[in-house]
């Protein structure tokens, strides 16, 4: 199996101002977590390539070289606050397939600002979209998606270009995994979880 995961941020955050800036743990900063946990994923299997997509000087340059991570610099066309991160997946997916040669078997979309979910929330969501899914969706105890993964087979994605296809699962997490930082009282709130 290949999957690839996406990784977007963007700068210009209206309700949480530079929330893919500022420091998040003693590590670094939200985007910084989320690609340390990736890179490990990668390590095990689960996961073939890591895209980070971002317009931010500081994360253009930091993982410019590492091997483990595709850095693509945004299209200031899809850098507005209405794109839909789908859209912006399949630009990216395009461009990837057409410079490798390859092609994966699933893609997965993970918000940095969803920082708690772990390789056993995405080894199950990926089994389920093997089993009898075109795409799982994971979702807070009240069902509403969380920003933590979103997994769709390529040829689903490519389709339908949705993460929302046809035929979808969802994968419910706890509350405490399930913080998507919106706002600095967000942003807070994960830090106090992160410190128990």
């Amino acid at each position: 199996m290949i999957a690839w995961v996406f990784i977007l941020a963007r700068k210009g955050s209206k309700r949480c101002p530079d929330k893919n800036v500022m420091p998040f743990d003693k590590d670094g900063t939200l985007v910084d977590r989320a690609l340390r946990k990736l890179i490990k994923i990668a390590e095990i299997g689960d996961v073939s390539r890591i895209v980070l997509d971002t317009d931010i000087p500081m994360y253009l340059k930091k993982y410019k070289d590492h091997p483990s991570v595709s850095v693509i610099e945004r299209d200031p066309a899809l850098a507005g606050d209405d794109i839909n991160p789908a859209d912006i997946v399949y630009h990216d997916l395009k461009l990837m397939m057409d410079g490798t040669g390859s092609r994966p078997d699933c893609i997965v979309l993970s918000q940095a600002t969803s920082p708690f979910w772990d390789e056993i929330d995405l080894g199950v969501c990926l089994d389920c979209i093997f089993e009898n899914e075109s795409g799982v969706i994971s979702v807070n105890p009240s069902y509403k998606p969380n920003g933590c993964l979103y997994v769709i087979l390529t040829e689903a994605f490519l389709a339908e270009r949705t993460f929302f296809p046809k035929n979808v699962g969802f994968y419910k997490m706890k509350w405490w995994k399930s913080i998507d930082i919106d706002y600095l009282w967000d942003f807070r709130v994960a830090q106090a979880v992160l410190n128990e």
